[in-house]
């Protein structure tokens, strides 16, 4: 019953953060109606981009919990050789898929009758999936270790953490990268 109620109390507060996030990002996009419109291929992209954001990050904080309770990673070395691995492992898939993602939206677009360029989804996909997992995925890292050396199980907490701050994360990178875009390609 002890450990029942440990990984009750360690999950309540990554679930409620999480909760806020999601809806801090669904702010977000509601705020970016002006890029959308302007954009309109982004918006068939956007389920697929956010939801990539956690199976990517939520297999790298598992891949680090795996490591850590093992013994493969040392809580007391930050940027291990194993952690690299990880890191790099997740930045090229979401670089990769990502493009994927937008290559495949341009062909919703097309089969759905909505305007799109292929060159500008592949881009948006691939420097705001490469963008936000630059940025996430070292902070994932160091939380994971970190929990961990507090006693905390990170795969009771790490979860709802990685699809909060991936999610806004990823609008933010969306939405700035996507500027970029329109801003070069007109």
């Amino acid at each position: 019953m002890a450990r029942l109620w440990k990984m009750v109390k360690e999950s309540l507060a990554s679930e409620i953060l999480s909760i806020s996030g999601g809806t801090l990002a669904g702010l977000g996009l509601a705020k970016i109606t002006g890029v959308l419109e302007a954009f309109p291929g982004m918006i068939i992209m956007v389920p697929g981009f956010m939801g990539l954001r956690g199976n990517i990050l939520g297999a790298l904080s598992a891949r680090l919990g795996t490591a850590l309770h093992t013994g493969l990673i040392d809580s007391e070395e930050l940027f291990s050789q194993e952690t690299i691995s990880n890191l790099v492992t997740s930045l090229f898939l979401s670089f990769f898929v990502n493009a994927l993602i937008g290559l495949l939206s341009y062909f919703f677009c097309l089969a759905l009758g909505v305007q799109a360029i292929l060159w500008k989804l592949v881009l948006l996909g691939a420097l705001s999936g490469a963008l936000a997992s630059i940025i996430v995925s070292p902070f994932i890292a160091v939380l994971a270790i970190v929990v961990f050396r507090h006693g905390v199980d990170p795969d009771n907490v790490m979860g709802p953490i990685v699809t909060s701050v991936g999610d806004v994360t990823a609008l933010v990178c969306l939405f700035l990268v996507a500027k970029l875009i329109l801003w070069i390609g007109g």
